[in-house]
């Protein structure tokens, strides 16, 4: 790998690096989302809103498993960051052979115990007897193609670690664009139905993965272990797991609270599973842009704090926060304003009660997307500072809002209690994550004065 696609964060412009960093990142996060938007797009307008609530109704399933991968990968690159930016080539090798170690027993451990109890999960559910086979078929071929996202994950949460985050995008750029061959070919042609767009999913998460491994292993020499490596590894084994399962049980605990909210959804019927879907869909393109910076603030901050650069930690995540409010009111100002026309793109214009749904669930999405910003973009810097516990136990709080506000209201309020569980939940989770990095940006401060003081 050129050194022009490793960045080094710990010096420079700060708002410039994290700009050249992020944005890659951001177009790597649209185009995984298209993943499951094309799914969603291609089997509403070709298969009907059955089908479209079948494949829906899977999501918070996929939702649990994929986001404790992710959680997983992105805490063990935690380490690997810091290693780097504390220029310890040998420890960042070291750190990639700990975390090829946690990704194959988690490849092995997940799917088989996901592909043996798919139909306990939807039972467990009370998915609706008329989606159940095909939300059984897409989620059991999804589950299986996990190796594949673990994979991806794994390659590109190592890759970013260093401030490479152009390699992901292209990769997963084209595993995009051969999603959406994949699904009209597996869909309109072949006629395998919803089983389609899941292999045109399966395949493509898959291929993206061995491409990027394919890179790595014939350009960047700094992400492929020695002989040496392999050795004594408890330590640092141990130090991925410290923070990278907190962080993957708190992506986990906020999917249980999804997972809760489609448990209540179920009980008003077919057509709200695929009104909440459609407007999921479209809350999760304006929220993946700001969770893309939360893996930038991880990253930057991790790099700074082996570098033991505590004003340059502090000044990014200041100007990370601006940034990203404005970016996150324009986005969901522009949602609101075109929301009928996005609808449309996912279902026929003669499905009146559905759409109504759907902006029901955007009118209360959009005004406060932007309280997301201090979710992201505190807990991705307490990440990056290696604080594992504190991001879970906001997830935990996100749960407890998500989970309370519709088992409580779903009565006197109905399908409004769905739509209003979770920007409660980015309220109560955004509040606690700054309250405690204002503490944290606090102590540093005092370290910062001390050491001038002393030096």
């Amino acid at each position: 790998m050129s050194k022009s696609s490793v960045l080094n964060m710990t010096q420079g412009s700060i708002m410039k690096q994290i700009v050249i960093f992020a944005l890659p990142i951001l177009g790597g996060n649209i185009f995984q989302e298209l993943y499951n938007v094309v799914d969603t797009l291609i089997v509403g307008k070709t298969l009907g809103v059955s089908k479209l609530a079948a494949v829906g109704s899977t999501g918070p399933l996929l939702f649990f498993v994929i986001s404790f991968i992710i959680g997983l990968a992105s805490g063990c690159s935690v380490i690997t960051s810091q290693k780097f930016g504390a220029d310890d080539t040998a420890a960042v090798k070291k750190s990639i052979a700990a975390h090829i170690i946690i990704s194959a027993l988690l490849t092995i451990t997940t799917t088989l115990v996901i592909t043996l109890n798919t139909g306990r999960l939807l039972n467990l559910l009370q998915t609706n007897k008329d989606i159940y086979n095909d939300a059984y078929t897409y989620i059991f071929i999804m589950f299986a193609a996990m190796p594949g996202a673990v994979l991806y994950n794994f390659l590109a949460s190592s890759l970013r670690a260093v401030g490479d985050s152009k390699t992901p995008l292209l990769f997963i750029i084209f595993s995009s664009v051969l999603n959406i061959i994949l699904d009209l070919f597996f869909i309109i042609v072949c006629k395998w139905d919803v089983a389609g767009a899941a292999y045109a999913t399966a395949v493509a998460m898959v291929t993206s993965g061995i491409l990027c491994a394919i890179v790595i292993w014939k350009r960047t020499p700094i992400l492929i272990p020695e002989r040496a490596s392999w050795r004594n590894l408890d330590s640092i084994i141990w130090e991925e797991l410290k923070i990278g399962i907190p962080m993957g049980i708190q992506l986990s605990v906020i999917a249980v609270g999804f997972i809760v909210l489609q448990y209540v959804l179920n009980g008003f019927g077919s057509v709200a599973v695929a009104a909440f879907t459609v407007g999921s869909r479209v809350q999760s393109l304006m929220i993946n842009p700001i969770a893309s910076m939360g893996v930038v603030m991880a990253t930057y901050v991790g790099q700074n704090f082996g570098a033991k650069k505590w004003d340059r930690i502090l000044l990014g995540v200041r100007k990370s926060l601006a940034f990203t409010a404005l970016f996150t009111i324009v986005m969901g100002l522009l949602v609101w304003l075109l929301n009928s026309q996005i609808i449309h793109m996912f279902i026929d214009s003669n499905e009146a009660q559905v759409e109504a749904m759907a902006r029901q669930f955007l009118a209360w999405s959009c005004p406060l997307v932007w309280t997301l910003t201090f979710v992201f973009v505190t807990r991705g810097a307490l990440q990056g500072l290696g604080d594992g516990v504190t991001p879970m136990l906001g997830g935990f709080l996100e749960l407890i809002m998500r989970v309370a506000i519709p088992l409580s209201f779903s009565t006197s309020l109905g399908y409004t209690s769905v739509c209003i569980a979770s920007p409660a939940a980015w309220i109560a989770c955004g509040v606690t994550m700054t309250v405690v990095l204002l503490v944290r940006i606090h102590s540093m401060h005092e370290q910062t004065a001390a050491s001038a003081f002393s030096g």
